[in-house]
């Protein structure tokens, strides 16, 4: 089930590829496969049993090294229908809007909903490192090639490198760690033993890379002028899911294989969650741009939701 969520997608781009110049085939052929594949994530919320505490729909596949394991539980399960929600959504927002490149603007589209997902349902830390780095690439052409204003070339330029350059500690956490546990399975890191003193190491390298995907002040930079550039499917995208990922990585990541770290850490958390809160609140009251309006205000939501995710309660969560 999970594995045709995430080759549903892929079939759309070869569809859209096979229709050769014509655009109005290739909107309705991605919106198509875009539509299935919430359909189908749907099935996968009713075939879902909220009483069972784990992983279900759990699969795995052969790669070059090792094998790779997918499922979803109650937390990547939503995020997973938010994506294929969202996705349809920007193309519908942006079928008259997108004059130049449609073919390869449907196509970066329907690979971004792919790597999404894939963030989402993977249970192999490397694997999920290198989905989460993946998708600066379709957004970055996202962008830079489609955006709506004229420093969008820019804007694309200073969210990947930003974006690039914070998940760099996160894949030294990632060395350590497997070097250390010798797996990067998340079920086997999910009950390894790590010493408290290097989980706060290997804790603050995950920080790194999620605050500035949140974003946190002060890595907020690249969000004011990605989302005043982005055309408006790229801004949908941008709020709808790209920030909720470091969100995802804290509760999958930080919290669940460095717990003991997020709890020493949670008062460093706390003051620059609140900090990001007055100050991006105070920003988006001084903006008269509608997108730099949401975009501040999405860094002020965005670091509540961390306030909730660290108060280590089942609410708050």
């Amino acid at each position: 089930m999970i594995l045709s969520l995430l080759i549903t997608p892929i079939l759309g781009v070869i569809g859209v590829i096979l229709c050769g110049e014509n655009t109005s085939l290739q909107k309705k052929v991605a919106l198509a496969s875009s539509l299935l594949t919430f359909i189908l994530s749907l099935v996968l919320w009713a075939g879902f049993d909220n009483n069972y505490n784990g992983f279900q729909f759990v699969s795995s596949f052969p790669t070059i090294t090792t094998r790779e394991v997918i499922g979803v539980d109650g937390i990547s399960l939503f995020f997973v229908l938010l994506t294929t929600f969202i996705i349809p959504t920007c193309l519908l927002a942006s079928w008259d809007s997108i004059k130049t490149g449609v073919k390869y603007f449907l196509i970066a589209f329907l690979i971004l909903e792919t790597l999404l997902i894939a963030v989402f349902v993977v249970l192999d830390l490397l694997l999920f490192y290198i989905c989460f780095e993946s998708v600066l690439i379709p957004m970055f052409l996202i962008i830079g090639i489609w955006g709506a204003r004229e420093r969008k070339i820019h804007a694309a330029y200073q969210f990947f490198l930003y974006t690039l350059l914070g998940s760099l500690f996160m894949l030294l956490a990632i060395l350590v760690i497997y070097f250390e546990v010798g797996s990067t399975d998340y079920q086997v890191l999910a009950v390894a033993e790590i010493s408290e003193t290097r989980q706060r190491i290997l804790w603050l390298g995950f920080f790194l890379s999620f605050a500035v995907k949140v974003p946190m002040i002060p890595f907020h930079i690249w969000l004011p002028e990605a989302h005043v550039e982005a055309s408006l499917a790229g801004s949908i995208i941008l709020a709808g899911i790209l920030l909720k990922l470091a969100g995802y990585g804290f509760l999958r990541y930080s919290i669940g294989v460095l717990p003991d770290a997020s709890v020493f850490f949670t008062p460093l958390v706390y003051s620059l969650s609140v900090i990001s809160i007055i100050y991006s609140s105070f920003t988006t009251l001084r903006q008269i741009d509608l997108k730099k309006i949401i975009a501040y205000s999405s860094v002020g939501h965005m670091n509540i939701v961390n306030l909730g995710i660290f108060s280590n309660t089942i609410q708050g969560i």
